[in-house]
């Protein structure tokens, strides 16, 4: 099964854009994300086709899972 932990952000244009970023540690909690979330846009990272990165909108982990079919 695959993890990633997802950082929705808002932009300046009002839209949302997601950083997704693969393996995250177990015990990952909404305020070590928050944080992260909070340098990327202190810092200003990055930029979007809806401009800067102003606002956190969500946190949350995706798991998926592949079966191959036979």
């Amino acid at each position: 099964m695959d993890t990633s932990v997802e950082l929705v952000f808002l932009t300046a244009a009002g839209s949302h854009h997601t950083l997704s970023v693969p393996s995250p540690v177990a015990n990952l909690t909404l305020a070590a994300a928050h944080a992260v979330m909070d340098t990327i846009i202190a810092k200003n990272v990055f930029t979007t086709t809806g401009g800067d990165l102003v606002g956190i909108y969500a946190a949350r982990i995706h798991t998926s899972s592949t079966v191959e079919l036979a």
